[in-house]
């Protein structure tokens, strides 16, 4: 009997030992996958940075362009009011093209602006999209690092209860013998 209790304590150590070096691999396996996934993040983010100097640059150029704009409307505008009048020109194929011309040139104009502000509004639901994106991954890398931390926490809670069994173990295993010793002892008088 006090054989099978030592067989019985032996397989079960044999069966930690297999279950931590299947998780101690797995660990490894995590970790280097980890590591992989740092190297894509850096890259990742400097790609980001990148972008976002790009961005910075167009936002500039679209603050020019839109200064210039307002110049080149306000001298638009100048030029109509100091327009002569003569009425006499007004019948003239070459005046009525004209007109037509600058008519046109005006409703392209007000479409581009209004193309202009849709791709605004485009842009500022896409940052709002990414500015979401970005909270979410903030969370989903506090969820994360909280699994990780406990994870470790765990780690350390078994090597300390590890060591308590084998102390455990060991004082079981010579009271076992002791007890076998006595037992056959007393057999043997």
């Amino acid at each position: 009997m006090c054989l099978a209790f030592v067989d019985k304590s032996c397989r079960g150590d044999v069966e930690l030992r297999e279950a931590k070096a299947q998780y101690e691999a797995a660990v490894a396996e995590r970790e280097a996958a980890a590591a992989a996934h740092a190297a894509d993040l850096a890259r990742i983010e400097a790609v980001i940075a990148q972008q976002n100097e790009k961005i910075a640059q167009y936002v500039a150029n679209i603050q020019t362009y839109h200064a210039e704009i307002t110049t080149l409307r306000g001298q638009l505008a100048d030029l109509q009011a100091d327009e002569p009048v003569q009425p006499e020109l007004e019948d003239e194929p070459l005046v009525i093209n004209l007109r037509a011309q600058v008519a046109r040139l005006t409703e392209m104009f007000v479409l581009a602006q209004r193309t202009s502000s849709e791709k605004d509004g485009i842009i500022v639901s896409l940052n709002t999209i990414v500015a979401a994106k970005d909270e979410a991954i903030a969370a989903w890398r506090g969820q994360y690092e909280g699994e990780h931390a406990l994870r470790v926490q765990c780690e350390a809670l078994f090597k300390k209860s590890e060591s308590a069994r084998k102390a455990n173990s060991i004082g079981k295993k010579v009271a076992l013998v002791v007890a076998a010793g006595a037992a056959i002892y007393a057999v043997a008088k």
